[in-house]
């Protein structure tokens, strides 16, 4: 534990020598207002021009979104070390909305100072400021004031007055006020801002973007797709990318905090009979039953489209029920109206939903879907592959003081469109490491916790690669083939192989089967229980021992770079054995089981063929006995066949690398870096927002594990690196780590 603190902006350390003697009680006062930085504050943006005798003659120019300081520039003569030695600065802002204090200086005494409920009034004690017991004590302090997102353009917040006062002040000498306008009303500062709003036809991808053998309310047999848009401020991808945030100077929506938005949804160009579907149910949000829609139907790992009090930092502000969006549908135009939108940004989400922070450059007032319903006769009429294309114009909002959008060149339609290709017949596949291998609650408890679908062990993301593991710690394989053509495919198959050296396939439970998981625990390593594979006809799964060739391949090239393949040759060379169970495969060959595979001679249309497995790494390498060293990875490959790809299994293309390298082609297989023991570190600042003069207490707390069943030491080398602007407190560091 250490302190560290942030300077203070504008210190005078300028003390005046004076004779005082002990029949003086009374403290003088002075006291001077003005602007310090105007703008900049939020980004690298707008200094302020030069200060010449108090008096700002720069720019009184500031963003929406951006902040400036209001001075206190003032000076104590007094007697140090009492009651005297303290003094209480007060700031008004005019009445109106646009403009609030930000936070409280660093300087000002936690316990005693603080801002009203409506953020008009900001009240700063300093205390104990006389150090060095001279009588006297000057300094600027600066009051942060923050440009709200519905500040309008050419906006004043008006003169912004501030009162010093001080215990037992000398006659006349205290209350003290002054304001910034000092008689002139030019010396008043201004917003600039201009409505600068994009929509944007979402390209990130999730369920919802597509979903196969869906019918039409007519029995037509075809695909929905899912179209995301979100009304944003940001940077269009390829344009422009500056890194500062581009709400610095927006304009808010015309409505403010409940603005309306329209623009055109164009179905022409996705297919001949594409059409709008309506909704089955709606949670969130109103009308029922519309064909568009801002409820929690969004894609992959955008904010929650809807206030959730739990994540406010992760959700669009607006509380659900408020905001509103209606269709209307003319041919192929479709008009979109949302209602209730927060157009001014200011509490815009700063945060994904699973807590990665969204970009600098990118502010969002609202999200919605549109789902369109386009039929299987249309991609059979278009030789079985069809690209569909769907666009978003006529986005054309206005500013809160009436001013056009990007005065009136219009918003970037680079990123409007959106293309997914549908085939009549096509399947798609993926392999990867995950947290755990069930929904059963006795399962999830031998991972830890925490959903099954999460990256393994400490992986950034899924399919990272950077994941590691400490030995004996369980972890899962998620495998899967998805129809999501327009027709059934035959003879589907999932194979995967691991290398028994360094890992192993584990029962569920040996001692006792749950039901959940649609196998018998007591004999198989694998959930099939999952994403529609139960429903799937005629499900077989088999297992084996022992490897066609040397194994794991080449972890510099993929199996397919020199024939034979081997992860082809693994999951079908005629010489394998295959059991009905893992218990029966390791009793009968006397030896670990290295694959698994599954097969079904029939994915209907929308469904999937996956399994989930149990696995554990092991500390010894299984032949040698030798312990597994650090940076050693844990290879796993995997491939399907079907009637689509001529009933073969497709080639081993992943290439793990080592670790010191990124992995490649990871759909088809995935790894995981063992290390003996994991050392972590949790740094906490409290508090964690300073003002110029704050100090801040700094804690952290190392820790050091390992999941396995033998002692593991090491030395740790812990590095703390402050931000700009901090610097370490000499001689306060405590603790064991000090």
């Amino acid at each position: 534990m250490f302190k560290v603190s942030r300077p203070l902006r504008w210190c005078l350390g300028a003390f005046v020598p004076l004779a005082l003697s002990a029949s003086v009680f009374a403290a003088d006062l002075t006291l001077t207002t003005r602007y310090g930085d105007t703008g900049g504050l939020v980004g690298n943006l707008n200094s302020v021009g030069d200060q010449i005798n108090g008096r700002n003659v720069g720019d009184l120019i500031v963003r929406t979104n951006d902040k400036f300081e209001v001075i206190a520039a003032y000076s104590w003569l007094g007697n140090p070390g009492g009651a005297e030695e303290r003094v209480t600065i007060t700031g008004v802002l005019p009445a109106g909305t646009g403009f609030i204090w930000d936070d409280l200086p660093g300087s000002c005494d936690a316990t005693l100072s603080s801002i009203s409920a409506d953020r008009k009034t900001i009240t700063c004690v300093r205390v104990d400021f006389d150090t060095y017991n001279t009588g006297s004590f000057a300094e600027d302090l600066a009051l942060p004031v923050k440009v709200e997102g519905d500040a309008a353009n050419g906006s004043i917040p008006g003169d912004i007055v501030l009162t010093i006062d001080t215990p037992n002040s000398a006659s006349g000498s205290g209350p003290i006020t002054d304001g910034v306008e000092d008689g002139n009303s030019d010396n008043l500062i201004k917003v600039t801002a201009a409505p600068r709003w994009n929509i944007d036809k979402s390209g990130t991808s999730g369920y919802y973007t597509l979903q196969s053998g869906k019918q039409d309310n007519n029995g037509n047999l075809g695909w929905w797709i899912w179209y995301n848009f979100t009304i944003e401020v940001d940077e269009v991808a390829g344009e422009t990318d500056s890194g500062v945030n581009p709400s610095l100077g927006n304009e808010a929506l015309q409505g403010g905090s409940n603005a309306t938005v329209t623009f055109v949804d164009d179905l022409s160009n996705i297919s001949p009979n594409a059409k709008l579907v309506t909704w089955d149910t709606n949670s969130n949000f109103s009308p029922v039953s519309n064909a568009c829609d801002m409820d929690s139907y969004t894609n992959s790992n955008e904010p929650y489209p809807y206030l959730n009090a739990s994540y406010p930092d992760r959700s669009i502000p607006v509380p659900s029920g408020t905001m509103g969006v209606t269709c209307n549908q003319s041919g192929s135009q479709v008009t979109v109206t949302v209602t209730g939108v927060d157009g001014t940004l200011t509490d815009a989400p700063t945060e994904n939903r699973d807590g990665s922070a969204i970009p600098v450059n990118r502010s969002i007032a609202a999200i919605g879907v549109m789902r369109v319903f386009v039929p299987l006769s249309d991609v059979q009429n278009n030789g079985g592959t069809l690209t569909t294309t769907n666009c978003i114009n006529s986005f054309n909002p206005v500013g809160i003081s009436g001013g056009a959008n990007f005065g009136g060149a219009g918003e970037s339609e680079a990123d409007n469109c959106r293309n997914i290709t549908l085939n009549a017949g096509s399947g798609s596949f993926g392999k990867n490491f995950r947290n755990g291998w069930s929904d059963q609650a006795d399962q999830r408890t031998q991972w830890g916790g925490g959903g099954w679908w999460l990256p393994p062990t400490d992986a950034s993301i899924v399919n990272s690669g950077d994941g590691t593991v400490t030995p004996d710690q369980f972890f899962g394989t998620y495998a899967v083939y998805t129809n999501n053509g327009g027709t059934d495919i035959a003879n589907a198959a999932l194979c995967d192989v691991i290398d028994v050296e360094t890992y192993e396939m584990v029962l569920l439970d040996p001692a006792a089967d749950n039901p959940g998981t649609l196998l018998d625990d007591r004999i198989h390593a694998v959930d099939l229980d999952y994403s529609n594979t139960e429903s799937v006809p005629g499900l077989t799964i088999e297992y084996a021992t022992g490897y066609v060739g040397a194994w794991p391949p080449d972890p510099y090239e993929a199996p397919n770079a020199n024939a034979p393949d081997e992860v082809v040759n693994e999951c079908s060379d005629p010489s394998i054995t295959w059991y009905p169970d893992m218990v029966t495969a390791e009793t009968t060959d006397n030896a670990p089981v290295s694959k698994v595979r599954v097969s079904a001679p029939n994915v209907p249309v929308g469904m999937r063929l996956s399994m989930r497995i149990k696995q554990r790494a092991r500390a010894n390498y299984l032949t040698s006995g030798l312990p597994i060293p650090n940076d050693t990875v844990l290879i796993n490959h995997a491939s399907y066949r079907s009637a689509l790809n001529g009933n073969v299994f497709r080639p081993g293309t992943y290439i793990p690398n080592d670790a010191s390298m990124n992995h490649q082609a990871v759909n088809a297989g995935d790894r995981l870096i063992m290390v003996r023991a994991k050392a972590r570190i949790t740094k906490d600042m409290s508090p964690n927002n300073l003002g110029p003069g704050g100090e801040s207490t700094v804690t952290l707390a190392p820790s050091f594990t390992t999941e396995s069943s033998t002692s593991q030491t090491s030395d740790v080398i812990i590095a703390d690196l402050l931000p700009n602007g901090l610097k370490y407190k000499n001689g306060s560091t405590t603790g064991t780590y000090g």
